[in-house]
């Protein structure tokens, strides 16, 4: 199935990291993707779709995501678009014990109209939910280009920046670290600043040692076949801020993934964040890409950078309107109870470090 599942990735043209093999089968031994379930979708003897499923609840399911930046494991020809999707919902009205299923995060645009046409045409009910805006930061073909493109206070602040940090301590470089021994050397600095950056707000995913160890297994992999890289500001020597990105060669997408910045470096003031996002832009742009994904939410930096909205949703699945009416209220309760314990232990926990917070202070 390894085999197959990548030749439809590359069938498909543009398939991130996030929707290949190997990020499934890395996490999945690991522990840190959810059990999961392939359904595979063939004609005329070829794969020409897949979607990878988990249960989410006795009556529904969603697609099976992590890590993965808005990119639902949805895997599609294109040639095949329309018989893929009649087979999707063909598998669906067959499964009695499933009332709803979520098929991930889909930008609002003409191909989410067209499946939703063609899932409703096969008797199956779509319906979608508007979520936080994606932003998406359009490239042009060279760095001075985009310079050119972002207005002069922007183009401005982005140079003062980078001066300042050089004025005001000489030794400061940013290192492109492009293979996986440099990754290896260099993790452990970038979890730690990670974790000392979120610590306080239960956004650091890598305190945990399998998800830490995921992102390894994925970098060593990802820089062998030079689909990604991490770019790193030193100060005096010292790592201040550190950043991910994937972009396989030929696509018209890299993503930026992850941002690592240590907050007792550096003043604010001095934002190396914006300095090292100015390296990364011009990486991608360095290596052909025409879009840098930034991911959902409204973090300023963002439209700082140039970057556009694109509206976003959860696009749902379900056999008829009330099917969909009552599954949609009934599943994020059923959510919250079966996650109770993992809740209950990370308000513990956050608790606990507010009152570490408090003490150090006193």
């Amino acid at each position: 199935m390894h085999a197959d599942w990548e030749a439809l990735a590359t069938a498909n043209g543009q398939a991130p990291v996030f929707l290949r093999p190997q990020w499934f089968e890395i996490g999945s031994r690991l522990g840190v993707i959810t059990p999961w379930s392939l359904l595979v979708i063939q004609a005329e003897q070829r794969l020409i779709g897949l979607l990878v499923l988990h249960r989410r609840t006795p009556w529904t399911a969603d697609t099976c995501e992590f890590l993965s930046m808005n990119n639902p494991p949805v895997l599609i020809d294109p040639l095949y678009e329309e018989a893929a999707w009649a087979g999707f919902t063909k598998w669906f009205q067959q499964q009695s014990h499933c009332h709803m299923l979520s098929l991930g995060r889909w930008h609002v645009n003409e191909r989410l109209t067209s499946v939703m046409e063609t899932v409703h045409a096969n008797g199956i009910h779509p319906s979608r939910k508007a979520l936080v805006p994606d932003h998406w930061l359009p490239l042009p073909n060279s760095w001075d280009a985009y310079l050119a493109g972002i207005g002069k206070a922007t183009r401005y602040n982005l140079r003062r920046r980078e001066a300042q940090l050089h004025r005001d301590f000489g030794d400061v470089t940013v290192e492109i670290v492009a293979d996986p021994a440099g990754f290896t050397r260099e993790a452990e600095a970038f979890f730690a600043i990670h974790h000392r950056r979120w610590r306080h707000e239960q956004t650091d995913s890598f305190r945990i040692p399998a998800v830490r160890q995921f992102y390894r297994e994925v970098m060593d992999w990802t820089l062998g076949e030079g689909s990604a890289a991490m770019l790193i500001l030193r100060v005096q020597g010292q790592a201040v801020t550190m950043a991910t990105v994937f972009h396989t060669p030929g696509q018209h997408a890299a993503h930026f993934h992850v941002i690592a910045r240590d907050p007792d470096a550096l003043p604010r003031k001095y934002s190396p964040g914006i300095v090292v996002l100015s390296h990364l832009i011009r990486y991608a742009i360095d290596h052909g890409a025409q879009h840098l994904i930034m991911g959902h939410g409204s973090d300023y930096y963002k439209t700082l950078l140039g970057a556009e909205e694109y509206a976003l949703c959860e696009l749902y699945a379900a056999r008829t309107p009330t099917e969909y009416a009552v599954f949609s209220k009934l599943d994020p309760l059923m959510h919250i109870i079966r996650h109770l314990p993992r809740t209950l232990s990370r308000r513990v926990y956050s608790i606990r470090q507010s009152l570490h917070r408090k003490t150090t202070q006193e």
